[in-house]
């Protein structure tokens, strides 16, 4: 996927941590990593948001190595 450096915004009084390929396009965000999961009967794919700098970090260097390895 070739993720990007780690981005920061604020959300209704709250910061969230993000991991994005580019900066981001409204709606779906589809530059942000994301998690698949299935609820209800159906496929849903929702950004990983992270509330710390240091999570978001982790996820980046776990990304970098998965690719590393490929």
């Amino acid at each position: 996927m070739g993720l990007g450096p780690l981005l920061w915004r604020t959300m209704t009084e709250r910061s969230y941590w993000y991991v994005a390929s580019a900066p981001l396009s409204v709606p779906g965000w589809p530059e942000v990593a994301s998690y698949e999961t299935e609820f209800g009967g159906g496929r849903v794919v929702a950004p990983r948001l992270f509330s710390t700098q240091e999570k978001a970090e982790a996820q980046l260097r776990w990304i970098a190595e998965g690719e590393a390895e490929a």
